[in-house]
């Protein structure tokens, strides 16, 4: 959701967003536990798009301890 990498977006920046989001209608908004879930939230209630967490590295959540038990999570995060 950042406008450029490692810049908080502006308010205006979100609505923005979320005027875009309206229009195109995504399905989801992918995030990770490390980055922006909490933003996530807040834009998919704003939108109706499902805020999706995915892991960030192997490890990184509970039951993805080997690469693919990560591939497992990812996919069966996103169907």
């Amino acid at each position: 959701m950042e406008q450029k990498p490692g810049i908080p977006p502006s308010a205006a920046y979100i609505e923005k967003l979320v005027e875009s989001m309206r229009t195109s209608r995504p399905d989801a908004i992918i995030t990770t536990a490390y980055y922006g879930k909490k933003e996530a939230d807040s834009l998919s209630l704003k939108t109706g798009a499902k805020a999706v967490v995915l892991p960030h590295d192997v490890g990184s959540m509970p039951g993805t301890d080997d690469w693919f038990s990560f591939m497992d999570a990812v996919i069966a995060s996103v169907k």
